[in-house]
């Protein structure tokens, strides 16, 4: 059974024992009053995706020129990849308006110590970080407006294709967790029907991977914390669809 299948059947259990009738999509949980400190960004064409064109959008945002495979080329300008190892790499461009405001690389399962790179995505500085052993996910992230190329490493933890992350930008950091709570009933799901940003002042940005998904970002963010973790969110949403591939 698809993993949609399996939330449509838990999710009527959870109803048939709450004793309320019948049955509707599952949704992640996001409690209400931080529903209403954030806009919404409903997801449209992830699910039913085609391997050629894995395009997909959550207006204004639009995720395109998505690509399985690194991307060692002039514009990308990535030096230094001999010490990565990884089972499956892709890359994208996020979009607002048309407007090109984001460029990422991941590698996924990576297996380095260090991840070093020259001139990076064009923009003539380098990046090095230390790996931990366990990192499921590293991405590269080149946004616009951010001085310097952002950093995230996930890393796996407790059940099934859950991660935990930490995304860097210069002295920004944001720490990824998931979420394995269902809207409207008592039970968690196995898996994880989400993932929440937060700050030291708390929640920033949350997503949500059930169904077409969903994205939810603070009302007060700049244009360019919006976009950086936009990019994020979209990173997350093509590592989901990896996993279900």
């Amino acid at each position: 059974m698809t993993l949609r299948g399996r939330l449509f059947l838990l999710f009527c259990i959870s109803l048939w024992f709450g004793g309320l009738p019948g049955c509707r999509q599952a949704e992640m949980y996001l409690d209400p009053s931080v529903r209403s400190a954030m806009d919404l960004f409903p997801v449209r064409d992830r699910q039913g995706l085609k391997m050629l064109d894995e395009s997909f959008s959550f207006p204004p945002y639009a995720v395109t020129e998505v690509d399985r495979g690194w991307k060692v080329t002039t514009r990308w300008g990535i030096l230094g990849l001999g010490k990565v190892a990884s089972e499956q790499d892709y890359s994208f461009v996020l979009r607002r308006k048309d407007a090109v405001v984001g460029e990422v690389q991941c590698g996924t399962a990576a297996r380095w110590k260090e991840f070093s790179a020259d001139n990076l995505l064009g923009t003539g500085t380098s990046l090095t970080w230390i790996l931990s052993d366990d990192t499921r996910l590293a991405c590269v992230l080149k946004v616009r407006g951010q001085d310097k190329a952002c950093s995230l490493g996930m890393q796996p933890t407790g059940p099934k294709g859950s991660m935990t992350g930490t995304l860097l930008c210069g002295a920004d950091q944001v720490t990824i967790t998931p979420t394995f709570r269902l809207a409207g009933s008592p039970i968690s799901y196995t898996e994880p029907t989400g993932y929440l940003f937060s700050r030291q002042d708390g929640l920033v940005a949350a997503v949500e991977v059930l169904n077409q998904g969903r994205v939810w970002l603070a009302h007060d963010l700049s244009s360019v914390s919006r976009d950086t973790l936009a990019s994020t969110a979209s990173v997350i949403f093509l590592y989901n669809r990896l996993q279900q591939l």
